[in-house]
């Protein structure tokens, strides 16, 4: 990391299906992107060169395999300055490729650094509570409060677990209960949390039925089990996250998480004239993002954009919240098989869209969609990473 004043201008760049001013950065700065010019077909100049499976379009008097740029490399990203770059070029947009697994979790160690951990011991695997009553009556442990097991493996169930905390979880005030809510329809979901809890907390709990919501509810108590999840993942719908090593789990148990995710708030809205979507809609900007990057990771291209949901007041009049709101969103028809992996009954459109984005030799392009100077005095630093000197900002190379 470098510092040096800055006395120029800089480029704020929106990349589309991006949040807005996706990088704001010097006009030097590169990025590894693709002038439109490049991509554009020479038989038709409004369509761009795929080159898919090897073949041009069609032509009078002339062969789909006669055209002069199908032997031709075209189509490989360059480092280019953004001063370089233009409304409709192409920049790369990628996601994190290290893999680095997490096999278990302890929740000693998790929970090392909590008030009552003095109190906590491990007995035959086992986290416990000692008994501070002096004259220890009872024992040496509490036997009212539940054992709960030391070591958590980072699987598929607990995977699925943490999406649906995340989508429909909480905890009581004092963070001594962990909540689940669902529709009472979702009669699947509930009980494979309830299945979950169990195998993996050795913790059980009642159903909780609210007739006027349409809701269930699952109460698990477990002071352990509750602060566990908080260290992990805090809590609130505006604070809730996922810790660093998650972006980097092997993308294998990534989807587990992403599908109960969606299950919980993952919505289809057929909007009429317009497209379907397939979306999710979160709170916390530092969690949307991380949300939509592994869906970037798994090769699913997804949209994240600020919206502020709107209401009707008691007169009946539309009115817009102040909080901001992001959704992840994109066609069911581009995501067609993660969407029947969150819901197999689900009805997909049958109706074939025009991509937005290019899939070209193994780069996943987004179109520039503006550029804003700004007059710029002040510091900028000049980042770099060991061996490649590269980096993502925004998923943007």
């Amino acid at each position: 990391e470098e510092e040096m004043p800055y006395f120029l201008g800089k480029n704020k760049i929106r990349i589309r299906g991006i949040l807005k001013e996706t990088l704001s950065v010097t006009p030097e700065h590169p990025v590894l992107a693709l002038k439109r010019a490049d991509l554009e077909c020479i038989r038709h100049r409004k369509l761009l060169c795929t080159r898919k499976n090897n073949r041009c379009l069609k032509k009078k008097n002339e062969y789909s395999r006669d055209c002069f740029y199908l032997k031709e490399q075209r189509s490989q990203p360059k480092w280019i300055s953004v001063k370089d770059l233009c409304i409709g070029d192409y920049v790369v947009v990628s996601a994190i490729n290290e893999a680095k697994d997490v096999k278990e979790l302890k929740i000693s160690e998790i929970l090392s650094d909590e008030n009552f951990s003095k109190y906590l011991s491990i007995k035959n695997g086992k986290v416990v509570f000692i008994n501070h009553d002096q004259r220890k009556r009872s024992g040496k442990f509490n036997k009212k409060i539940k054992p709960i097991p030391n070591r958590i493996k980072v699987d598929k169930d607990f995977l699925i677990l943490v999406g649906y905390w995340i989508a429909e979880g909480s905890f009581d005030k004092a963070i001594k209960t962990i909540d689940f809510s669902f529709n009472k329809n979702e009669h699947k979901y509930h009980t494979e949390v309830l299945r979950i809890m169990n195998k993996k907390f050795n913790l059980r709990t009642k159903i909780e039925f609210a007739k006027k919501q349409n809701t269930v509810r699952l109460r698990f108590h477990s002071k352990v089990v509750a602060r566990f999840f908080y260290k992990l993942f805090n809590k609130g719908f505006a604070s809730k996250d996922l810790p660093l090593w998650f972006l980097t789990l092997p993308r294998e148990k990534q989807i587990f998480f992403l599908t109960s995710l969606f299950r919980g708030d993952g919505h289809l809205s057929a909007r009429r004239g317009k497209q379907n979507l397939f979306f999710l809609q979160l709170s916390n900007k530092n969690l949307s993002l991380k949300v939509w990057s592994i869906l970037q990771r798994l090769g699913f291209e997804f949209n994240i954009q600020e919206t502020k949901n709107k209401y009707k007041d008691r007169q009946g009049h539309q009115k817009t919240t102040k909080n901001i709101s992001y959704r992840i969103s994109a066609s069911p028809q581009r995501c067609s098989f993660f969407a029947k992996l969150v819901n197999p009954e689900i009805e997909l459109p049958k109706k074939r869209i025009r991509n937005q984005y290019l899939q070209l030799n193994g780069y996943s392009f987004r179109p520039i969609d503006s550029i804003d100077k700004t007059i710029y005095q002040g510091l900028v630093y000049n980042l770099e990473v060991e061996e490649d000197h590269s980096y993502l900002a925004n998923g943007v190379a």
